[in-house]
């Protein structure tokens, strides 16, 4: 059986792009955000519970999800997701986009926000901003 691959040899497989509020992770106050791919299918419904069978757990627990994105292209969307993050990306979104910053001390997917926005804040830009960009 043949794999299917994309203009750039990456192999096209349906999964998942999600983020969410860590339980326990804070840096001088400011929330930090876990974001992540999953080939694993799910519901296309964000549930805590989908989280936690991908062990989630401790301060990486999920206390909300942010993002939850079935897509036709787990590898090209998760690209997309860290340029965005990474503010190398932008959107014209109704709400306002809070300012990312990468939080390497905990890995390559932490992320924090500059600005004060709380999780549901969160979650409505990114449903909004990844509408447009997925």
């Amino acid at each position: 059986m043949s794999v299917l691959r994309d203009e750039y040899g990456w192999e096209i497989k349906k999964g998942i792009v999600f983020g969410f509020l860590c339980a326990g992770r804070s840096v001088d106050g400011r929330r930090i955000y876990r974001f992540g791919k999953t080939t694993k299918q799910f519901g296309s419904e964000p549930v805590l519970e989908n989280l936690e069978k991908l062990n989630f757990s401790g301060l990486n627990k999920a206390s909300h999800v942010v993002l939850w994105k079935p897509v036709d292209h787990v590898l090209r969307a998760w690209d997309l997701t860290v340029l965005y993050l990474r503010n190398h990306k932008s959107v014209i979104s109704k709400t306002k986009r809070p300012t990312f910053n990468h939080e390497a001390q905990f890995g390559a997917n932490y992320f924090s926000t500059e600005t004060e926005t709380t999780a549901t804040d969160m979650e409505a830009h990114m449903q909004e901003a990844f509408a447009v960009l997925l």
